[in-house]
């Protein structure tokens, strides 16, 4: 039987009909027992070549997304995922994330790294980040704050080895070199007082030493 436009207008199909006229389109093979459907090696072909390059919109992703959401993978498909992901590292040099780690090739971190140094830094102040420390600033007034706080970093409770412990300005001041405006760091925890520095000043101005 051959059907027109005018004749399907306002038909509904169902979801296993769809997918039945989508697979004749591509060329693809099977039936909707258990809802799976195979592929043949061409209909594979021809949906990596209309993909690639193609760029899917904020709705297209937000679909998927709920699409996929409570559904779990198998082994062989998380193995094939993990595969594809090693695969466009190594042809694109791009970095991936595996648990809290993140796996940078060379190139991505000089990319990374340039883009934000100076004033692309996210934290930069012209003023504060061009300033000179004053002549009071020596390794012997800082060596005392090391000694003072028993070479232990005040935040984490670290104690220093082969590299040298931060001296903090805890009201990020360069010209108040008061001991008391002053407080031993690692250079991690010195490195996360860059941000949110109203908390940290509140922090450290009503903590004791340990």
């Amino acid at each position: 039987m051959v059907y027109n436009d005018m004749a399907l207008k306002g038909v509904k199909f169902s979801e296993e009909h769809k997918n039945k006229l989508r697979l004749s389109k591509l060329g693809g093979i099977g039936n909707s027992k258990g809802k799976h459907w195979k592929l043949s090696e061409e209909a594979k072909q021809k949906i990596s070549e209309r993909q690639t390059g193609s760029k899917r919109s904020k709705e297209t992703k937000l679909k998927i997304s709920l699409a996929s959401k409570g559904k779990k993978k198998s082994k062989e498909h998380k193995n094939s995922l993990r595969l594809a992901t090693l695969k466009r590292i190594k042809e694109e040099g791009f970095g991936f994330q595996k648990g809290h780690k993140s796996y940078l090739t060379e190139d991505s971190r000089k990319k990374i790294s340039d883009a934000n140094k100076g004033d692309k830094a996210y934290n930069w102040i012209i003023d504060r980040s061009l300033k000179s420390y004053p002549v009071n600033w020596t390794n012997t007034l800082k060596r005392s704050i090391r000694e003072r706080d028993r070479y232990t970093c005040q935040l984490c409770s670290k104690q220093q080895e082969e590299k040298i412990f931060d001296i903090h300005h805890i009201d990020y001041n360069k010209n108040n070199c008061n001991p008391n405006n002053l407080i031993t760091l690692c250079r991690s925890c010195h490195m996360k007082t860059n941000g949110s520095r109203n908390k940290w000043v509140e922090y450290f101005t009503n903590k004791k030493y340990l």
